[in-house]
């Protein structure tokens, strides 16, 4: 699932521009351990609540800003 994730992820990147993206919490929480650095034993301690919403901003350089995690939905 890592590597499937991994590739949606980069191509969410190159099409630059605001993406959404509907997902369960585990593919949340392998993007974002990623971009945390940090090792996939440790993601589940990221709680993606459902229904919530979490927002990154992924710059040019590739450099990415977690500007928040489960807000809720609607």
């Amino acid at each position: 699932m890592r590597t499937r994730v991994r590739a949606g992820y980069a191509k969410a990147v190159r099409r630059r521009g605001t993406t959404v993206v509907v997902a369960h919490g585990l593919p949340i929480r392998l993007v974002l351990a990623d971009l945390l650095g940090m090792d996939y034993a440790h993601q589940w301690r990221l709680d993606i609540a459902p229904a919530s919403l979490s927002l990154v901003d992924v710059w040019a350089d590739g450099n990415a800003s977690v500007r928040f995690l489960n807000r809720p939905g609607a």
